[in-house]
């Protein structure tokens, strides 16, 4: 018994049902990492991170930021202030979602295909309305997917990445700052030091018992001494604009300014902070994840030799006789080798070329964390140096000369070469100090992870 065109109809809103479900179905599932990827995007996003109207927030950078630093912020505060408000991290926290939002997409179904068609002449077949899918072969969308969570996660440790380069960038900043302020206070000292030797030249010289040349040097070398205080002085706005740079604000900002520093003992071998660099590094991480990344794609060039798949389902409209209902099947034929090689070929020279970066990528920095080790303890030997031999050993020749001027036993010259001395000797410790935190900041960078207070790990994994 023929089927009526109602019938007809009925059969083909449920073939293109059935074909709406297969395709729902295909599209839906998630590659296993994929969730935990969003999740932990999610997170980060609740932390200062948000996305929504980026388009109206596309000139937000040259506004004065509404959140102020604390009256007195420690190291901390500026860190917390920096990573949510420089472009650097805000920047790469968008690539992330971005390469995030790619994954659905390299892993779905093309979109279908709606064909209609009317004949305007008389023709057996009045009109006709086709549906087709393209379905590419078992597994190509899976290694598409995967490429592109590598990627993915490529970006999720990039942006730390960028997290860890602008932690360094305030604390460079940080220290900076904290040089001039202690420079400056070691130079006030010094010149109090020189005014009260200029009073004690001029009452010795008014007495009848000094020399009007001590009184000459003693001015000479004040001005000096006030010369030099007002040249560090003027640095002060220079400073405060590379710190507010590092923080992501405009530089005229009032900065509130660090005084201190404060680096714990390092106790860390070496040989294990370079197996942290090639373990826990985001750079090397990163690249890591763009090796995986390319390896699938190569698993995806592989079957581009085996042909894809269209499924379509077609109903026709005919004029003498019952509507038909047809089923279509297509495949493509790669049949053109050297367009199928030359992707291969293309995606295991990326494969290679991703691989030998990371080997010279991790030579470079293996290198830089030996340097930064040297630096870190080659000052912190300085600073223990000074610390309890020098700068000691300086004050107590200093006072020495001052009782000695005093009593009338030596003039103004030993004086002022032995202040001198000590100024020096007292401005190159502090230098010392800065630069021993400078070392930990910069292993802190390469390794990717706090190496002391109680955020540093153990000795062992």
């Amino acid at each position: 018994m023929k089927r009526s065109k109602k019938s007809l109809m009925h059969s083909f809103l449920w073939g293109v049902t059935l074909a709406g479900l297969v395709l729902l179905t295909s599209c839906v599932g998630t590659l296993p990492r994929e969730a935990p990827a969003f999740d932990r995007w999610s997170v980060i996003s609740e932390k200062g991170y948000s996305t929504r109207n980026g388009l109206e927030n596309a000139s937000l950078e040259r506004r004065e930021l509404s959140e102020q630093l604390p009256a007195a912020p420690t190291l901390q505060d500026y860190l917390n202030y920096a990573v949510t408000h420089h472009p650097s991290p805000q920047a790469a926290f968008h690539e992330w979602k971005a390469a995030l939002e790619r994954v659905p997409q390299a892993r779905a179904l093309m979109d279908p295909g709606l064909n209609y068609a009317y004949f305007v002449r008389e023709s057996m077949t009045q009109q006709s309305v086709a549906l087709t899918q393209m379905l590419p072969w078992y597994g190509k969308l899976k290694a598409g997917g995967d490429a592109a969570m590598e990627k993915a996660l490529a970006a999720e440790l990039r942006f730390e990445q960028a997290r860890q380069q602008v932690f360094f960038k305030v604390k460079d900043a940080y220290a900076e700052c904290v040089l001039l302020v202690r420079s400056l206070a070691v130079m006030h000292e010094n010149h109090r030091i020189l005014a009260d030797v200029e009073a004690a030249a001029k009452a010795r010289f008014e007495a009848g018992k000094g020399l009007y040349a001590d009184v000459v040097r003693a001015g000479v070398a004040l001005a000096q001494a006030e010369d030099r205080i007002r040249s560090f002085e003027s640095r002060r706005d220079p400073v405060a604009g590379r710190m507010n740079a590092a923080l992501g604000r405009q530089a005229h900002l009032a900065l509130p300014w660090p005084e201190t520093l404060e680096v714990q003992p390092l106790m860390v071998d070496e040989s294990l902070l370079l197996e942290w660099l090639a373990q826990q590094n985001p750079e090397i991480r990163a690249m890591q994840h763009d090796i995986a990344g390319r390896r699938h794609v190569v698993d995806v060039t592989r079957q581009n030799r085996i042909p894809d798949l269209m499924l379509g389902i077609e109903y026709m409209d005919m004029v003498t006789i019952e509507d038909q209902l047809a089923v279509m099947g297509t495949i493509n034929l790669p049949i053109w080798p050297g367009r199928v090689t030359a992707e291969r070929e293309e995606a295991l020279s990326g494969f290679s070329a991703a691989s030998k970066r990371r080997v010279d990528r991790l030579q470079e920095l293996e290198a830089d964390l030996r340097l930064a080790s040297y630096r870190f303890h080659d000052a912190h030997r300085r600073v223990i140096l000074y610390e309890q031999t020098l700068l000691p050993m300086s004050r107590e020749a200093l006072d020495a000369a001052l009782a000695a001027y005093g009593a009338g036993e030596t003039g103004f010259q030993a004086v002022a070469e032995t202040q001198t001395a000590l100024q020096e000797l007292q401005l190159t410790f502090e230098r010392a100090v800065v630069d021993r935190f400078l070392g930990l900041a910069e292993l802190e960078r390469l390794v990717g992870r706090p190496l002391t207070g109680d955020e540093a790990p153990s000795g062992s994994f």
